[in-house]
């Protein structure tokens, strides 16, 4: 079977948010200042999350390289401000586009 790193698991979340961003990118109108917004959100979120990856994959190689057991093994803050600025990304979208009706 194959198994997942947590870096991993985090660029493909990454992957998926940058698939969102590009389509709604594909499919809205040119001139479209809400639909902008609402991509450059999830381009944001995807980003981040992209960064966070990265950082703990260094974090966690320097440990090792070191042979330090001590350090951030769990945390619980990166995976909520994560899944807080993609619930942000979503909010900003559903918001704009109800604002148009």
């Amino acid at each position: 079977m194959f198994h997942l790193t947590i870096r991993q698991k985090w660029l493909h979340f990454s992957i998926y948010i940058g698939t969102i961003a590009t389509a709604l990118l594909n499919f809205i109108e040119p001139g479209d200042t809400n639909g902008l917004i609402a991509t450059a959100m999830f381009t944001f979120a995807a980003l981040l999350t992209i960064a966070y990856s990265a950082a703990v994959f260094v974090h966690r190689s320097m440990r090792l390289r070191t042979r330090s057991a001590e350090g951030w093994y769990y945390d619980k803050y990166g995976p909520t401000a994560l899944s807080l600025a993609l619930v942000a990304a979503l909010v900003t979208n559903v918001v704009l586009r109800l604002s148009e009706l």
